[in-house]
Order: structure tokens, then sequence, then C-alpha cells
């Protein structure tokens, strides 16, 4: 399976990201990896500079901004993307912390959902 380069941030600034993971390489670095609704592809992004919980909005380093829907989850060809990606970056090892930033998530909207 072939990987693309992907269309300019100026042109497609925002993307909506579904069975999404976000990994931490060494160096703290983390990375929003899933599947991009819009592109109907798996999806890697440059690293995080930015989490709004209320919005469900990650902004990467590229200045794109990723909405995030649904839970944390798997998608194969996201996967294949990070596996490519990773080898061509020198990545051997990273860290899965998808787990805590959904927490924060869902507290989040349950506290706004409480106000309202």
């Amino acid at each position: 399976m072939p990987v693309w380069n992907t269309t300019a941030v100026a042109e497609q600034p925002d993307l909506t990201m579904d069975a999404w993971r976000v990994l931490e390489v060494p160096g703290g670095a983390q990375h929003l990896v899933g599947f991009c609704l819009e592109r109907c592809e798996g999806r890697v992004s440059t690293a995080l500079v930015r989490l709004d919980p209320e919005q469900r909005v990650a902004v990467s380093a590229s200045g794109r901004s990723y909405r995030l829907v649904g839970k944390p989850g798997f998608n194969k060809d996201a996967d294949y993307v990070w596996q490519r990606w990773a080898a061509v970056n020198g990545i051997k090892s990273w860290t899965d912390v998808s787990t805590p930033l959904w927490e924060l998530l869902r507290a989040r909207y349950q506290s706004s959902s409480a106000k309202h």
C-alpha cells in the first residue's frame, strides 16, 4: 500500500479524525494517528502543539486543526501510515497516551454538559 504526500495546510486547514490515537515518541513529541474522514485515509499529524478539550480539537505544528470524533480507537490504514512514518523518521518505540487524553475529554464534556 503506498503512502502519499498530504494536501497543503493552506488548502485543507481542518480535518476530522475518527479511530484516533495519540502516540508519544522519545523526546516527548505527541502525534495524532487516525482515520481522516474527509480524505478516507489513515493520517499521522506533525507534533501536536495544542489541545482544546472543550472543542475536541488538536492543533499540530503544521498549523492544521484536527476535530476528534468518537473515542480513541484503532484503524489499520492509520496504523500502516504510522508504521511507515516511524520507520522513515527512525522512531523505534512510542507510548500510546490516548487513554489519559480521552479521560480529559470526557471530563470536560461531562463538566460542560452539567452547566447546561
